[in-house]
């Protein structure tokens, strides 16, 4: 049933040379492979994850976005928000999706790994081989590994992919809009933590039992089910040492991660404040860092997998030599044979044939050039729909970061830091008065722990709104929003009202409308929520009054909402995509709450056309100085798209 040297595979080979060295040597001689497992192909492994990796990313990419969308039109949903995404995963054809995802998921694994196992068996021999032989050979051997009696297999590699990239997965999941969605529903709950950790350590110990079964597979042309039986032959006891050393190997790697991210934004920020009073110089040096950055980030993503692999790979050899079993390397590939002729190219150290470096170079062209292509094709430049206003900024609450939210002395310190509209949200009172606060409890601001339409506003107006943020502002009151509106007309600064249903009002949505023609301020604002039948109610009522609707994500054709006038989504839902579906309707976007450098930066460059934020001189400052390198910023959108 083995298939390993005690089987009369490691019968003695015979030796060939060629332009690439050894390219088959005697088996018998230890050759410590655990110290210098990848000094013979450590250049073709660097050039086939680049490529790998370049194309998985973009070929994942495109193939998720379009099978996606195929999805959303089959389940008959032309767009997604919290209000409506439960009864779209309720659909057969997102389970459908789902598995074809993980299908494809599962045969990039096996081919990244089975690349990497196939240069480190060359390695562990002293052969020395390309990135074209490793490419080629992980395209062969991923399609017999999807065959039945080896399918199996392809979920190991997936298995290891998972736990290898494990200290990726938050930065691609805050990349992706209906997961970060998700992830702060669940986040933070004692519960949720444990579970994932319980799986974490499940899918830890699926793994060192079935540890070397791609090798055997690969290597030995086991079935699965051999090659399982073999693989925990040869782990027996040494396990933990297994565990342990994968554990340091990675820990040492994302160690590693972690001090060069760090070192890069110390430098960041080292040259940010030397170039600090050079405004053009000054905004290149940032542009520069964020890209480093992202590159980092990136090329650490892209190696994680491989460097687990090697890993794996070395244990394995380790333990074959010590069970005194001298594995039999892989055949030598006619594409092998054929490039031993060809002409050596030599950068540096690095040795390759000339028709390899011009395919690899001519392979890097294409993968590069094709996200531009497709930005160009999916989305091109709009001529036609222009917003020529000057972006703004919202105070959130106010200027929430400096003044107790939602309070007079928030709204004027907003007006102060020259923002151009202010936020605030309502509530209304049992006796149907039409109060400024955030939480439908007094409890996190004023330390009473009612709600909302338990209170008439004369008990409401006694309560403390400040003391919770300072002491410096004690006794500050809970505002009736006709106070406020009597301030922005004064301040003649327009103001942003989003309906905090909470389902005991009666006609909150009625008193609003009568509210604002009452106080001739219809024209002035725009009514926002989270429920699109609180803003359909607004709209129905008065069709003047500007409504936008407000969502924690947002995808698909979301200007199928008629009665939004715009769309006030979360800044890590925005896309180029969304911003030009809206604009092209003829609606605006918001994008909420935007507090760092980095994503005002980002909205910026996306074209929103309001941004909410608790920061707004930062906000301001920004567009201020974003505005001055309008030339550049086209670059550097491409850039951003790239990364």
């Amino acid at each position: 049933m083995t298939r390993h040297s005690d089987s009369g595979r490691d019968l003695q080979r015979t030796e060939q040379t060629g332009r690439f060295g050894r390219i088959r040597r005697r088996a018998g001689k230890s050759r410590k492979p655990y110290r210098n497992i990848l000094r013979p192909n450590l250049a073709s492994l660097i050039g086939f994850e680049v490529f790998t990796k370049l194309a998985m990313i973009i070929g994942c990419s495109l193939l998720v976005y379009y099978l996606f969308n195929l999805t959303m039109f089959l389940s008959g949903f032309r767009y997604l928000t919290a209000e409506n995404v439960g009864r779209f995963m309720r659909h057969p054809q997102v389970y459908l999706f789902a598995l074809i995802i993980v299908l494809v998921i599962v045969i990039v694994s096996a081919f990244d790994v089975s690349g990497v196992i196939f240069l480190t068996d060359r390695s562990f021999h002293d052969e020395k081989t390309d990135m074209i032989a490793a490419l080629r050979f992980a395209a062969e051997n991923t399609w017999k590994i999807m065959k039945p009696g080896r399918l199996r297999a392809g979920l190991t590699a997936l298995l290891a992919s998972v736990l290898f990239s494990i200290g990726m997965i938050p930065g691609v999941v805050s990349r992706a809009a209906i997961a970060d969605f998700i992830v702060r529903r669940a986040g933070g709950r004692p519960a949720v933590i444990a579970g994932f950790a319980a799986v974490g350590v499940l899918l830890a110990l699926l793994f060192l039992n079935r540890m070397y079964v791609l090798h055997y597979v690969i290597l030995e042309g086991c079935t699965y089910k051999e090659a399982a039986v073999c693989g925990r032959r040869l782990s027996g006891k040494r396990r933990a040492g297994d565990f342990f050393v994968l554990l340091a190997v990675m820990t040492a790697f994302y160690m590693i991660y972690v001090a060069a991210i760090a070192a890069g934004l110390l430098a960041a920020l080292g040259v940010s404040r030397l170039t600090a009073g050079f405004t053009g110089l000054h905004f290149l040096s940032e542009t520069a860092a964020l890209v480093i950055l992202a590159a980092l980030m990136i090329v650490f993503a892209a190696l994680a997998v491989p460097v687990g692999y090697v890993c794996v790979s070395a244990r394995y050899y380790r333990h074959r030599e010590e069970d005194k079993e001298n594995p039999v390397g892989l055949p030598v590939q006619d594409s092998e044979r054929k490039r031993a002729g060809q002409k050596i190219v030599k950068i540096g150290r690095i040795r390759a044939g000339r028709r390899t470096v011009t395919a690899g170079l001519l392979i890097l062209a294409v993968l590069i050039a094709l996200p531009f292509y497709i930005r160009w094709t999916r989305h091109g430049y709009n001529l036609n729909v222009e917003f020529l206003h000057r972006m703004q900024v919202t105070a959130h609450r106010g200027a929430s970061r400096y003044y107790p939210e939602n309070t007079m002395a928030s709204f004027e310190g907003a007006k102060d830091q020259g923002a151009d509209w202010i936020e605030l949200d309502v509530h209304e009172s049992s006796d149907r008065q039409i109060f400024v606060m955030h939480d439908s409890s007094f409890r996190r601001t004023a330390g009473v722990n009612k709600s909302a339409w338990d209170l008439t506003y004369d008990e409401i107006a006694g309560l403390d709104a400040g003391s919770f943020f300072s002491r410096n502002f004690a006794g500050e009151k809970i505002p009736l929003l006709s106070d406020v509106i009597d301030f922005a007309k004064r301040a003649k600064i327009p103001l942003n009202i989003e309906i905090k249903p909470s389902g005991h009002e009666e006609s909150l949505e009625s008193d609003l409308v009568n509210l604002l023609r009452e106080k001739n301020f219809t024209g002035q604002c725009v009514v926002t929520s989270q429920s699109y039948g609180s803003i359909a109610k607004v709209k129905d009522l008065d069709p003047d009054i500007k409504t936008i609707y407000v969502m924690g994500f947002a995808y698909g054709n979301i200007s199928r909402l008629k009665k939004a006038d715009g769309f006030s989504v979360r800044y890590t839902s925005v896309t180029r995509d969304l911003v030009s579906r809206v604009h092209n309707a003829g609606r605006e976007i918001y994008a909420w709450t935007v507090n760092s450098r980095w994503a005002i930066d980002d909205m910026i460059d996306r074209q929103v056309d309001n941004i909410i934020t608790d920061n707004v001189p930062l906000a301001k400052s920004r567009i201020e100085k974003k505005e001055s390198g309008d030339l550049l910023n086209e670059y550097i959108r491409l850039l951003n798209d790239l990364i």
